[in-house]
């Protein structure tokens, strides 16, 4: 059985990854809109634009799960607080 650490990272690198891939794809739409209204970004533009795109998602959301505790009791990684049912 693989140990909570391991298990940690792997959905942290699952996470940085996702939000990376939604970065590119939010910059290709932006693109597209704007090539659509008429001002259509250059290739080398726009290969600029989609990778730090996705940099700064992935960077974001890696600093969030590293120190954001809401977003970690969200993943599940937090310590789990004692219920106050009990």
């Amino acid at each position: 059985m693989a140990s909570r650490e391991s298990l940690e990272r792997r959905l942290t690198i699952n996470v940085v990854l996702a939000a990376g891939i939604a970065g590119a794809l939010l910059a290709l739409g932006g693109s597209a809109f704007a090539a659509v209204a008429g001002h259509p970004p250059s290739p080398g533009v726009l290969t600029v634009v989609v990778g730090a795109t996705a940099l700064a998602f992935a960077g974001a959301s890696r600093f969030a799960v590293a120190h954001v505790p809401a977003a970690r009791r969200a993943l599940g990684l937090a310590p789990r607080r004692p219920s106050a049912r009990r």
